[in-house]
């Protein structure tokens, strides 16, 4: 025993008294105490990196806390909480125990929640995402001017002005005509 606790604590007469005495420095407020162990029965969701059972026994285990503090749960209630806290791959699972007349005990919904992470873990299909590329032609010009803008893309990468339009050899160019039919510029052949 430390010394700080041990100059902290009145010297009694029995041992009995003493290690009271010591027991009431450690006790801790029971109305945190019921109020922590509430907060984490109602924030406790199920991560998918462990497994269903240790999440159901832990839901059990702060029930067996809040038991031993006088705030007692009806079974049937940990056991709506637990669904209720599973994520929704499990919605067919609850939907099955809710049509049902009879209830699971504690045993039976750990047993049934594991069968079914085990065959969802079995039947996981991989996804595979479409991307296609986007039609370019008169979609996301800037209006009165050859300047291209691309579109926010899938990466997350904003609007960005690429300049001007680059013509072919087909169409009207700045600066000098060639007619194509006597082939003297300053004309086209529409008009020779």
């Amino acid at each position: 025993m430390s010394t700080i606790v041990r100059g902290s604590v009145a010297e009694q007469e029995t041992a009995l008294e003493y290690m009271t005495a010591i027991g009431l420095k450690f006790k801790e407020n029971e109305k945190a105490e019921i109020h922590l162990l509430l907060d984490k029965l109602i924030k406790t969701k199920y991560e998918a990196s462990g497994s269903v059972r240790e999440h159901i026994m832990s839901i059990i285990q702060t029930t067996t806390r809040l038991r031993d503090l006088n705030v007692a749960f009806p079974d049937a209630f940990i056991i709506h909480i637990c669904f209720e806290n599973l994520p929704a791959s499990f919605v067919p699972l609850r939907t099955a125990y809710f049509a049902q007349k009879e209830q699971w005990d504690l045993n039976e919904l750990i047993a049934i929640c594991v069968q079914e992470e085990e065959l969802l873990k079995r039947d996981k299909s991989i996804s595979v995402n479409l991307v296609n590329k986007p039609n370019w032609k008169g979609k996301n010009k800037a209006s009165g001017s050859n300047t291209i803008v691309a579109s926010e893309g899938t990466n997350g990468t904003k609007a960005v002005k690429l300049g001007p339009k680059k013509f072919g050899g087909k169409g009207k160019k700045s600066g000098n005509f060639k007619c194509f039919f006597c082939k003297k510029e300053g004309h086209i052949k529409k008009n020779c």
